[in-house]
C-alpha cells in the first residue's frame, strides 16, 4: 500500500510540474492572466498538495536534512543573483542609453533632428496608416518605419508618440484623417497637422519645423473669373483643399484684382485655378510685377474648348508663354489606353521632382497639353508629368462631341507622350510657377483620388519654398566586401575545424581514459 501511494505521489508531482510549465508557456503566449492560465497554475498546486499528502515523509526529510541547507543556499544565492538583476534594469529603465556601432553611424540622428527635438514644447502625436504588410519587403519598410519613430520617440524627452493603424481594420480613423494611401503617416502638434506619404528622417523633421515654427504662409486663390469656389461643399469647389490647406498652417484668401488692384505684400503664392474668363491685361501686369518681386505663380487651366474664352486673347498665356518658354496648347489630350473616356488623362510619367518624389497615379479630366521652349534665356524649366506614348493632343475640338470621330491626325495633332504639367523658376528674383493643363484635379470630386490631392497640395509647398525646409546631414553607410578564401585555404580551414581539433579532443580523452584506468 506504501508503494502505491509513493507511485501516485511520483505522478501528481510530475503533473504538478507539467502543469507549471504549461502555465508559463500559455502566459507567455496570450500574455495575460486568462482562463487557461488561472486553470492551469490551480492543477499545478492541486497536483502538489496531493503529492505532499501522498508520501508527507518525502519532504519532512527533503526540509529537515543535509540536501535542504544546500537547497536553502542555493534558493538565497538565486534570491540575491535576481536582486542585482532587478536593480540593474531599474537604472538601465531610469537612465537609457543607446550605442549605435556602426561605423557611418546610420542609425543615429542627425543633429539638426535633436535640436529640433530638444524645442518641442508641445506634445507631436504621430498616426502612422500602414496595411498589415503581406511580403518581407513591406515587413522591412514596417520595421525601418517603426524604428525611425522610436528614435524619435526615445530622444524627445516624453513629448513625441506615435501609433500604427491598419486602415482596413479601422476604416472610420482612415476616413476622418482624409487618408486614402497606404503608408501616409500624420504629424500632429498644437492643433496643426501635416501629411507625409513617404516617411524618411528629413521628411518629419521638415514636418515638425513647420509645425513648430507656426509661421501662416498666405496663399490667395484668385477670382472673378469663373474660377472654383473655396467655400461651397459641391464637387465643383476647392474646399477640400483649402481645408488641407489651412491644416497646414496656410492661410488661404480670394484675391479679386479687378476690384484691388493689388497683390498683397503678404501673398506668399497666388494661385489661378480654371479661370471660365481669360485674365485681363492689367491684372496679367500686375501678377507680373509680383512675380518679378519674387512672387510665387500657380496656374491650373482647362483647354479652351470647355471655358468661355472663346476666340478672346489670354494674356496670362501669352505672359507664360514670352516671359517663361511655358506655352499652353490649344488642344484636348486624348488618351485611348486608359479604361475611362478618351478625354480622361492618366499619368504615365513622372519627372523626378521634388512635387512628383513618391507621387502615386494622378488623373485629369479634360486636360490641355503644357510645353516648354527650351530657347528661352534665364529660366530653368522642367516637365512634372506626361500621358501615355499612346496619347496624343488633339486640334480638331469638333470630334470630340463623339467619340468615334477621335483620330489622330499626324499632320495637325501632336503625338505623345503629352506633357501636361510644368515647373519653372528665375534664380536671379528666387521666382518659381507652377503650370498644369487642367484644374478639376485638384476640385472637391477629384481631390481624394490617389495623388491628385498631393500632387497639388506638393506644387504649393513647392512655389513658396517649403519643399525642403531643412537639409539633414547625410549619413553614408560605409560598404563592406567580403572576400572569399581561395579553394586551398577553405579546404585547410575544413581539415582543421571538422578532423583536426575533434580528433585532438577525442585523443586526449582516450589518452586520459588509459591513464586513469592503469592508475587503479
Amino acid at each position: 500500500m506504501a508503494e502505491k501511494r509513493s507511485l501516485y505521489a511520483n505522478w501528481a508531482l510530475w503533473l504538478s510540474l507539467g502543469a507549471a510549465i504549461v502555465a508559463t508557456a500559455l502566459y507567455i503566449v496570450f500574455e495575460a492572466f486568462n482562463l487557461p492560465v488561472q486553470i492551469t497554475i490551480g492543477i499545478t498546486f492541486i497536483a502538489f498538495a496531493t503529492s505532499v499528502v501522498l508520501d508527507p515523509q518525502r519532504y519532512q526529510r527533503a526540509i529537515s536534512g543535509r540536501q535542504a541547507r544546500y537547497g536553502f543556499n542555493m534558493i538565497l544565492m538565486v534570491v540575491a543573483f535576481l536582486g542585482i538583476l532587478a536593480v540593474f534594469n531599474y537604472l538601465v529603465y531610469q537612465y537609457p542609453k543607446r550605442w549605435d556601432l556602426t561605423e557611418g553611424q546610420i542609425h543615429t540622428l542627425t543633429q539638426e533632428t535633436l535640436d529640433t527635438l530638444a524645442s518641442l514644447e508641445d506634445q507631436v502625436i504621430v498616426q502612422a496608416f500602414y496595411t498589415t504588410p503581406s511580403t518581407p519587403e513591406e515587413s522591412s519598410r514596417l520595421d525601418n518605419d517603426q524604428n525611425l519613430l522610436e528614435d524619435y520617440k526615445f530622444f524627445s524627452d516624453g513629448k513625441f508618440s506615435y501609433e500604427f493603424i491598419d486602415p482596413n481594420q479601422d476604416p472610420v480613423t482612415a476616413e476622418n484623417a482624409n487618408v486614402t494611401v497606404n503608408r501616409t503617416v500624420i504629424v500632429k502638434y498644437s492643433g496643426s497637422e501635416e501629411k507625409i506619404t513617404f516617411l524618411t528622417e528629413q521628411e518629419l523633421t521638415s514636418a515638425l519645423i513647420r509645425l513648430i515654427s507656426a509661421i501662416e504662409r498666405s496663399v490667395y486663390f484668385l477670382t472673378g473669373h469663373g474660377e472654383y469656389p473655396l467655400e461651397s461643399g459641391s464637387e465643383g469647389s476647392y474646399s477640400m483643399l483649402k481645408d488641407v490647406l489651412e491644416r497646414k498652417n496656410y492661410v488661404v484668401e480670394e484675391l479679386n484684382l479687378l476690384a484691388l488692384n493689388e497683390i498683397p505684400q503678404d501673398a506668399a503664392a497666388v494661385i489661378v485655378a480654371g479661370p471660365l474668363q481669360p485674365v485681363s491685361e492689367e491684372e496679367v501686369a500686375l501678377l507680373a510685377e509680383y512675380v518679378d518681386g519674387g512672387g510665387d505663380l500657380i496656374v491650373l487651366e482647362d483647354p479652351v474648348v470647355i471655358t468661355n474664352f472663346g476666340n478672346q486673347p489670354d494674356p496670362l498665356a501669352e505672359y507664360l508663354s514670352t516671359d517663361w518658354g511655358i506655352i499652353l496648347g490649344q488642344d484636348v489630350i486624348i488618351d485611348w489606353n486608359s479604361f475611362l473616356p478618351p478625354y480622361f488623362v492618366v499619368w504615365y510619367e513622372y519627372t523626378r521632382h521634388a512635387i512628383t518624389n513618391d507621387l502615386l497615379a494622378t488623373a485629369f479630366d479634360v486636360a490641355r497639353s503644357v510645353y516648354l521652349n527650351p530657347e528661352i534665356t534665364g529660366v530653368t524649366q522642367v516637365e512634372l508629368i506626361k500621358s501615355g506614348p499612346q496619347s496624343w493632343a488633339e486640334t480638331n475640338f469638333d470630334s470630340l462631341s463623339d467619340p468615334e470621330q477621335i483620330v489622330y491626325d499626324e499632320e495637325e495633332d501632336n503625338p505623345g507622350p503629352v506633357p501636361l504639367a510644368v515647373v519653372a523658376q528665375k534664380a536671379d528674383v528666387d521666382a518659381r510657377v507652377v503650370v498644369i493643363g487642367n484644374s478639376q484635379f485638384a476640385a472637391d470630386g477629384y481631390f481624394e483620388f490617389y495623388g491628385n490631392g498631393d500632387l497639388i497640395i506638393n506644387a504649393i509647398d513647392w512655389a513658396v519654398g517649403q519643399e525642403e525646409l531643412i537639409n539633414l546631414t547625410p549619413r553614408e553607410e560605409i560598404p563592406r566586401l567580403l572576400v572569399p578564401p581561395s579553394p586551398t585555404v577553405m579546404n585547410l580551414l575544413r581539415l582543421l575545424s571538422v578532423i583536426f581539433i575533434p580528433g585532438v579532443v577525442l585523443v586526449s580523452g582516450v589518452v586520459v581514459w588509459f591513464i586513469r584506468r592503469s592508475k587503479g
